[in-house]
């Protein structure tokens, strides 16, 4: 399953433009990213977003024992317009 983008993953040109891509559609955006570097991906990725869109981040637990949660539990980061979100 791999852990997930790493800062330097998301510092990245072409993870810039695959991000800018997706939050132009207009649709969230979401990506397991690595459990060591959660705070400070977040904090970079909030700095580079808009005003208008706003970051959720947590960990999704899966698995079917708690012993598969353990290894297969990812942290992640959604992105999403929060002009968009609040009319729901």
């Amino acid at each position: 399953m791999g852990i997930g983008f790493s800062l330097e993953d998301v510092k990245s040109e072409k993870f810039k433009e695959i991000l800018d891509r997706a939050l132009n559609s207009g649709k969230s955006v979401g990506f397991k990213i690595r459990p060591s570097e959660q705070d400070d991906i977040i904090k970079y990725i909030s700095s580079k977003i808009d005003k208008k869109h706003s970051i959720d981040s947590g960990l999704q637990i899966l698995g079917e024992s708690v012993d598969e949660a353990i290894l297969l539990s990812q942290y992640y980061i959604t992105i999403y317009d929060s002009s968009r979100r609040d009319k729901k």
